[in-house]
């Protein structure tokens, strides 16, 4: 199964690309290590999940965040 075919079966969407917040490389790759710059939980250009975990934001929005992030990377 294909990594696109994964997320499809999870019913996961890849959201839009966003643009950097600075003058970064968002992926460095060293030998065969990839080097992947901060995550923030941004979906179609606005930022969610302000706050501090425990605090502004639940652990389920906190997990909701990190899902978030990672599908950011996979963008």
């Amino acid at each position: 199964m294909t990594p696109k075919e994964n997320l499809e079966r999870f019913n996961y969407k890849l959201p839009k690309v966003s643009t950097p917040g600075g003058n970064y490389a968002s992926v460095n790759i060293r030998g065969n290590i990839a080097y992947i710059a901060i995550q923030f939980p941004i979906f179609n250009e606005q930022y969610l999940y302000q706050g501090r975990l425990g605090n502004e934001i639940s652990t389920e929005e906190g997990y909701k965040a990190m899902e978030l992030c990672a599908l950011n990377v996979l963008a």
